[in-house]
C-alpha cells in the first residue's frame, strides 16, 4: 500500500511525469479511453501466445489508441 493509496501525498514537487498524465488526461479522459477499447480488447489472463503476436497486439492496441485521441483533438478544433 502507498501514501497516494491512503491520501498521505506528502510531496510537493510536481514530476515531469506527474505533468505529462495530467496533460494527457485533458486532451483524452483515461477512463474514456478506457472505455473505447475495452469492448475490442477485453482484459483476460490468457496463456503466453508467442512474442510475435502479444507485440502484434500490443501495437494496434496503442494505434488505436493514438487515432482516438487524435480524432478528439480533431473535433475539439472543428468545434472552436
Amino acid at each position: 500500500m502507498k501514501q497516494k493509496d491512503l491520501g498521505l501525498d506528502l510531496s510537493t514537487r510536481r514530476t515531469r511525469k506527474q505533468i505529462l498524465l495530467e496533460e494527457m488526461d485533458q486532451v483524452m479522459p483515461w477512463s474514456e479511453l478506457l472505455a473505447l477499447i475495452n469492448p475490442h480488447a477485453p482484459v483476460a489472463k490468457v496463456r503466453y501466445r508467442g512474442l510475435a503476436k502479444n507485440t502484434a497486439q500490443l501495437i494496434t492496441l496503442f494505434v488505436l489508441s493514438k487515432i482516438l485521441m487524435a480524432r478528439s483533438r480533431l473535433l475539439q478544433g472543428a468545434k472552436a
